[in-house]
């Protein structure tokens, strides 16, 4: 049985066997405690997976979860415009909760720990990406600013609406819909949607 957090989890892993169903290089942004490569793994065995994650508290979950796996890279910094150290807000009082460097979620779960953290540039990721799965709390609008995507073949995104105050799914898909085949699903006036992604072929939904 799934409970909620799971379910979202288990929606991206099927939305990206629909849309990637043989990738030979996935990127995994936002990695956070490394469940979503035990996913990965298992639905695409022969993949090289690169697993991005900018909080130390999640990569020794992570390296242990990749441990003897030569297929597997770990990158512990965030993805953003310029390389540079950034404050992320860390909610350590329920490990469920994802850091973000935008939002203390209303004080839900506590005054966060403001928590410093590598940031790089997507130069260091391969040339192409087959598949993107990115749920990086509303990192994605500035991931939009840069030039990553023309690397990428086929996304899966959780896009966070009003995160940040303003942006929703629409800026994630006018950004995007001039180079992707774009479907939407989930409620888009909630505080998280999907938008899925495919290059060169069209998409139904």
């Amino acid at each position: 049985m799934y409970n909620g957090h799971s379910c979202i989890e288990k929606r991206l892993y099927d939305f990206c066997a629909d849309i990637s169903p043989s990738p030979h290089t996935i990127v995994d942004l936002g990695a956070h405690r490394g469940d979503g490569y035990k996913q990965l793994r298992q639905m695409y065995p022969n993949a090289v997976i690169h697993l991005v994650e900018p909080m130390q508290d999640c990569i020794s979950s992570i390296m242990e979860a990749v441990e003897g796996d030569k297929l597997a890279f770990v990158h512990p910094c965030a993805i953003g415009r310029d390389e540079t150290t950034m404050m992320i807000k860390s909610f350590s009082s329920d490990e469920r909760q994802s850091s973000n460097f935008y939002s203390d979620r209303g004080g839900l779960y506590g005054k966060p720990e403001l928590v410093p953290v590598k940031v790089m540039t997507h130069s260091f990721l391969p040339d192409k990406i087959d598949l993107a799965k990115i749920n990086i709390e509303a990192g994605e609008f500035e991931l939009l600013e840069t030039d990553f995507f023309d690397r990428v073949e086929s996304f899966v995104m959780e896009a966070h609406n009003n995160l940040i105050p303003g942006k929703t799914w629409v800026d994630v898909v006018k950004s995007l819909e001039q180079k992707f085949d774009i479907v939407t699903t989930g409620n888009l006036n909630y505080k998280y949607c999907f938008v899925l992604g495919v290059k060169n072929r069209s998409l139904s939904g």
